[in-house]
């Protein structure tokens, strides 16, 4: 699965042009709730996702993800080996340009494993300090 964010309807609606210029941001994901502990067979969770030691893959432009940090319930801040920061990206984009874009591509490797991620939020941040 790949995706990009912000795709191009939330560019035209969300973003204004001056945010709009190359940043790093947090890339946080969240697993679907299932309801009273109901979890199907083979579902891979956010953070066997993010788990090194699986069989699946989480690329945010590039970059590979090395762990995550439960943030609450089954929300998770992804982790690359130099921090929690993702430039956006260097690429050229579908849209055709790339300021202020995330690519996001997971592979699930594991027979029969799949996955519904609950959501995808990436946290802008023109200045870390």
């Amino acid at each position: 699965m790949s995706l990009t964010l912000p795709n191009k309807a939330e560019k035209e609606v969300f973003v204004w042009s001056d945010i709009l210029e190359p940043a790093a941001g947090l890339v946080m994901m969240c697993d679907i709730d299932f309801g009273w502990g109901k979890v199907p067979e083979h579902f891979t969770s956010v953070s066997e996702l993010t788990n090194v030691n699986t069989l699946v893959d989480i690329v945010v432009n590039g970059i590979n993800i090395r762990r995550s940090t439960n943030i609450r319930d089954s929300c998770y801040i992804l982790e690359h080996e130099n921090g929690y920061f993702f430039p956006s990206s260097a690429e050229e984009s579908v849209m055709g340009d790339n300021d202020g874009e995330y690519g996001i591509k997971i592979r699930i490797v594991k027979e029969g494993g799949w996955a519904i991620i609950g959501s995808i939020v990436v946290v802008y941040a023109t200045d870390r300090t």
